[in-house]
């Protein structure tokens, strides 16, 4: 059993090769399809009927998204109204399935930055402090999660850890995502942590104790990412 997951499709611009791609998938055995946010451009709601009805012609099981930084804050409850019934959304929460008989908790939030980008310190006075919340929150939720799940999964558009930013420019990186993460993992022993966002990233998974991270964004995978749902002493596909 394995997972697909993918970002930043940003549709229409990555949608042809995000198409292409899912036509050559297997999906015989896939038990999960996880969207990592990004996945329209500019927050043009209306690709997400695209991006959708892509992945529901090939793929019928659970369905989880995320928002990213173009899903605007403002455009986040319309997705949810239009998209319900086609997918489950996670912002700033967590939802468990029985996966294969086993409880798969997934925590679903769009991240937090290291260094908020200019548009944001200037637009969102309280960014700082919005971040910091989240990340309390996410922890609580993780730890909430963690004994009562066989497999504990966190989900983020930004990027929760700087290894797997190589590739970018180092002097970004604080804006890419936040290594405070990192911390966050440890301490809730997260099985599989996914993101996206970090579009030039030339390390795509990496690993920390026991915890799995994998950068899922197209631009750099240029894939849809194969996660498998079995331990980490096995295998990884991609």
């Amino acid at each position: 059993m394995f997972i697909l997951a993918v970002s930043d499709v940003h549709a229409p611009v990555y949608f042809k090769l995000f198409s292409k791609l899912m036509d050559y998938e297997d999906f015989s055995a896939v038990s999960l399809f996880l969207m990592a946010g990004d996945m329209i451009y500019k927050g043009k709601i209306r690709y997400y009927d695209d991006v959708i009805k892509c992945i529901r012609s090939k793929y019928e099981g659970p369905l989880i998204g995320i928002f990213g930084n173009e899903e605007y804050e403002d455009r986040i409850h319309l997705i949810r109204e239009r998209y319900s019934d086609e997918v489950i959304w996670l912002y700033d929460e967590s939802i468990s399935l029985n996966i294969d008989n086993k409880k798969v908790t997934i925590v679903g939030t769009k991240g937090s930055l290291a260094k908020p980008t200019a548009w944001q310190s200037k637009n969102i006075p309280n960014i700082n402090e919005i971040y910091r919340e989240r990340e309390r929150k996410i922890e609580k939720l993780l730890l909430e999660a963690r004994d009562k799940s066989d497999v504990l999964i966190l989900l983020s558009h930004y990027a929760i850890t700087n290894k797997t930013m190589k590739g970018e420019d180092p002097k970004i990186w604080p804006m890419l995502g936040s290594p405070k993460f990192e911390k966050i993992l440890l301490k809730t022993r997260v099985d599989i942590a996914i993101h996206g966002h970090v579009h030039n990233s030339k390390v795509w998974n990496v690993v920390l104790n026991k915890t799995r991270i994998y950068n899922v964004a197209l631009p750099a995978t240029r894939k849809i990412t194969h996660i498998s749902l079995i331990p980490i002493s096995l295998t990884y596909f991609m």
